[in-house]
């Protein structure tokens, strides 16, 4: 490792080096992940091994390999169960993780600040359409501040919905009686 790779901290490893390279970071597709280490919101990450990653970009590179923080890793498991016995029902398992590398290769999909929807199915097709009643909407903002002044702090946001149509393909995981 050099000097100068010494000196650098892991963020500017992974910023863009030429000036097209930095346009295309910030009006490409990458912008999602430019603007998350910016303004310091999640994404949610779609992996191959069907797990999802709620977490904080602290760094990228073009191949769309990260540094994450203070990550929800969520999985669906369907238990083992004896010969001849009812097959289990899914389970639905989370944990931590306060920091991680996620190599590019593994990712499928990045969503900016996802929203979360609570609220009753009332009807649903195959392709995860649904039909929800008594919605509440879910964000977190971050305020703009002017030039030079101190970042803002996240802001929680809802609103509430009586009657919804939701596309299916804009569903990630769908959980029952979340806490």
């Amino acid at each position: 490792m050099s000097r100068m790779e010494e000196d650098t901290p892991y963020l500017e490893l992974f910023t863009p080096v030429g000036k097209n390279e930095e346009e295309e970071f910030n009006t490409g597709p990458l912008s999602v992940l430019m603007m998350s280490v910016k303004n310091n919101t999640q994404v949610l990450i779609n992996c191959r091994n069907n797990r999802k990653l709620l977490g904080r970009v602290r760094a990228f590179d073009r191949h769309c390999n990260m540094v994450l923080e203070n990550v929800r890793e969520m999985w669906t498991e369907v238990p083992k169960t004896g010969k001849g016995k009812k097959k289990a029902q899914p389970v639905n398992k989370d944990r931590f993780i306060s920091k991680m590398f996620l190599r590019g290769d593994s990712v499928i999909i990045v969503l900016r600040n996802p929203k979360k929807l609570l609220g009753r199915v009332r009807a649903f097709d195959r392709h995860c359409n649904m039909v929800l009643e008594n919605v509440r909407e879910m964000w977190t903002e971050v305020p703009k501040t002017g030039k030079g002044k101190k970042k803002a702090q996240p802001v929680n946001k809802d609103r509430f919905i009586s009657k919804m149509f939701l596309r299916g393909d804009s569903v990630i995981i769908v959980l029952r009686n979340p806490k």
